[in-house]
């Protein structure tokens, strides 16, 4: 049988400055049964997003912007049957362990901010399987050589001119009446950070924390029964945070106090709410992403599924207060999008 090995060249959406002909050294690493290569760093023209120099220098020799990672898989065999499905071999994930292994390992040397995590289902990549010496494989039937993937998360928002009227329909000082509309956006923008998990995470508990915070103060001037004297000592308690409700507190004791109900009655939002904190508590202490000390970092789909959690807290705790102190509902526009795209190979 013929060994194989799977060239993977993968567009990262930022450059990277590299002395052109480096004496770079191949590294390896082992993952779910594959032995990994990374290659130098490359410039692919086709992934360009800025057109090149006049003049690239790094410390006096000549330059390239790199924009393009490249990592040779090592296997006895590839799957390399064409189906219509996205199962490939090697797999997404391995592939995107792969790149964000060396990424990340990057980001820490060099200290740089722009570069970050890259996810496949927003960039390009190619995967090309050749023959152990690097030649082309002779063509068969059923079987592809080369796979081009340009992948995207469908998540474009959209209008129509009902959506268009509504953006016009509130008075210009709705949303500093309502008050507490800044946790909406927090929690939106928690979403929006992914795959950036921890400061996703840290982005939804803060918005959970200013949504109770502000819940609370507009129960407290509703109830006649506690001063608002002595609900600033209670949550105030002369700016000493050590003294003020814990959040948890605040979702359990304080708001049963004011609604009868505590988030401790819903068990699955309760978990989830428990479960955003000490995620939280671990990313901002030990800067990982993961439920406790002893457990692996969270996945993309677990923060997504607590996100949504977080999305759901508020939405139940307004069941439990007066109908005034809720704001206006959120409508659900229904529309179906389509959309297709037709890419051109590159070069």
């Amino acid at each position: 049988m013929v060994k194989m090995i799977s060239r993977v060249d993968v567009h990262i959406p930022f450059d990277i400055l590299s002395p052109v002909n480096e004496d770079y050294q191949i590294y390896s690493i082992e993952r779910s049964g594959y032995n990994i290569d990374f290659l130098p760093l490359s410039r692919n023209a086709d992934f360009a997003t800025k057109k090149d120099p006049v003049i690239a220098k790094l410390d006096d020799r000549d330059a390239i912007l790199c924009n393009t990672v490249t990592m040779i898989f090592h296997k006895d065999a590839f799957n390399r049957n064409i189906t219509a499905s996205l199962k490939l071999d090697p797999p997404l994930d391995v592939i995107e362990f792969a790149l964000n292994f060396f990424l990340m390992r990057l980001k820490w040397v060099i200290q740089s901010p722009q570069i970050h995590p890259v996810s496949l289902f927003s960039t390009f990549s190619k995967i090309q399987y050749l023959n152990d010496d690097g030649s082309v494989l002779h063509e068969e039937n059923g079987k592809f050589r080369t796979k081009f993937l340009e992948l995207y998360n469908i998540n474009s928002p959209a209008i129509n001119k009902e959506i268009w009227n509504d953006s016009f329909s509130y008075s210009s000082d709705y949303f500093e009446i309502v008050g507490t509309l800044g946790w909406e956006y927090l929690l939106l923008d928690a979403i929006d950070e992914l795959p950036q998990i921890g400061p996703s995470i840290v982005l939804a508990n803060v918005g959970l924390e200013v949504f109770i915070s502000g819940l609370l103060n507009k129960l407290a001037g509703k109830q006649s029964q506690i001063s608002i004297d002595f609900w600033k000592w209670i949550s105030i308690r002369n700016d000493k945070l050590e003294l003020q409700p814990s959040v948890k507190d605040q979702y359990d004791i304080l708001l049963k106090v004011f609604t009868g109900h505590s988030l401790k009655e819903e068990n699955e939002l309760w978990k989830g709410f428990s479960e955003l904190r000490n995620v939280r508590n671990q990313f901002v202490h030990e800067g990982v992403a993961r439920l406790n000390s002893s457990s692996p970092p969270l996945t993309e789909q677990q923060a997504r599924d607590l996100l949504q959690k977080a999305i759901d807290i508020p939405r139940k705790i307004n069941t439990w207060i007066p109908e005034s102190l809720r704001g206006e509902s959120h409508k659900n526009y229904v529309m179906k999008r389509q959309l297709l795209w037709q890419t051109p190979l590159p070069k």
